[in-house]
């Protein structure tokens, strides 16, 4: 019997380690569970405004920055090794379709599929550089059932004109099953379309459903040697730098970062910069490190799943954050200032609760794509 088809969107391709993994996570999981009735493909949307994003460190090094430029250039071997590295990434991990560069290239392929997912991370985040319409699946044809698993609308409140809230609703009424990441995501969703609570199911970040032995059998062997705290910081948030300086000094440890930031710029001798590294080196820091420090919603994901001591920077403030922290039952872990650090045992976290928790978010995972699947569960 010819097996039915699973395509997904997401950010797979962006230069970002959480979005890579994510993508991943979603595949691996579906595979799993469902691969002996379906085949599974990603679709490989890679666009010019996401490639002239990622290609280009610290944003826009063209721009009027003279320092920005001379720093690229300093560190253009380290950048360009990233690069091969997500590549390589993409090539040996993923299961991708041919590329295609915009919407229209979509509509005009015909793609054969009986299941489009939007898939998660924030492509629903119509205010982001890279979103694209076709994360709403504006492509497809008639055949295809359309759903979502664990989309998100992003950190914040959303607002949009009415041109484009008209388009988000037809595009949403599309949807034959609709999953969302967080509750800030469906509040989000409730502003644009009217929609009960029971139509709509708030699911794990895919990164949440392979359990900490399949990341495992990705990291290899400690890249650094010695303890260290691993700073990962998306928001250039000052307060992340000197919670990590702190911590630096009080405990003697040197702090790596792999994302080039503004306040990085100018040397430190306690700082080492790998901005070399892809995904799989990304989870190799997290998982060796003494301490993660991070404003970034996979660095903090990633630190519960290796049960690491970490410190989420504005974890309360953030939507995403906030709630995987709740879900946990590790919401001390949200930080502020260095001032905060004196009322923070550092080493002392029960990780206990969060194995239940998120056994549970496998099987509520598992028992919504079954249902969109139409596949009877054992």
């Amino acid at each position: 019997m010819k097996k039915k088809k699973i395509g997904t969107i997401t950010f797979h391709s962006s230069y970002n380690h959480g979005s890579a993994l994510q993508a991943y996570a979603l595949q691996e999981y579906i595979l799993g569970q469902f691969g002996q009735q379906y085949d599974y493909q990603i679709v490989n949307l890679r666009t010019k405004r996401q490639k002239d994003l990622y290609n280009k460190p610290f944003g826009f090094y063209d721009a009027k920055s003279m320092i920005k430029k001379i720093v690229y250039f300093k560190y253009k071997k380290m950048f360009l090794k990233r690069k091969e590295r997500y590549e390589n990434f993409l090539k040996n991990n993923l299961r991708l379709t041919a590329e295609y560069e915009n919407l229209d290239e979509l509509k005009k392929a015909n793609l054969d599929f009986d299941f489009l997912i939007s898939g998660s991370d924030q492509i629903w985040n119509y205010t982001i550089l890279d979103f694209d319409w076709a994360f709403f699946l504006e492509f497809g044809g008639d055949k295809a059932k359309r759903l979502s698993y664990a989309a998100s609308f992003g950190p914040k409140t959303l607002s949009c004109n009415q041109e484009t809230k008209s388009r988000l609703q037809k595009d949403l009424r599309q949807y034959s099953n609709i999953s969302v990441r967080e509750q800030g995501s469906l509040d989000n969703l409730k502003k644009v379309i009217d929609i009960d609570d029971s139509k709509v199911s708030i699911n794990a970040d895919p990164t949440l459903l392979l359990g900490k032995s399949s990341w495992d059998s990705l990291t290899g062997s400690p890249i650094e040697k010695g303890d260290y705290i691993f700073l990962y910081d998306l928001k250039n948030k000052k307060e992340a730098y000197k919670i990590a300086k702190e911590l630096s000094k009080k405990y003697h440890l040197p702090i790596i970062v792999v994302r080039e930031k503004a306040r990085l710029i100018m040397p430190h001798p306690n700082i080492k910069k790998r901005y070399d590294a892809g995904p799989i080196e990304f989870l190799n820091y997290i998982k060796y490190a003494k301490i993660v420090v991070s404003t970034s919603f996979h660095g903090n994901v990633f630190s519960i799943i290796f049960n690491k001591p970490f410190l989420a920077v504005d974890g309360n403030k953030d939507l995403r954050i906030n709630n995987i922290l709740k879900l946990a039952k590790l919401s001390d872990r949200s930080i502020s200032t260095k001032d905060e650090l004196a009322n923070k045992d550092i080493f002392n976290i029960d990780f206990s609760h969060s194995g239940d928790v998120f056994k549970e978010e496998q099987r509520k995972s598992k028992a919504y794509l079954a249902k969109a699947f139409n596949v009877r569960q054992k």
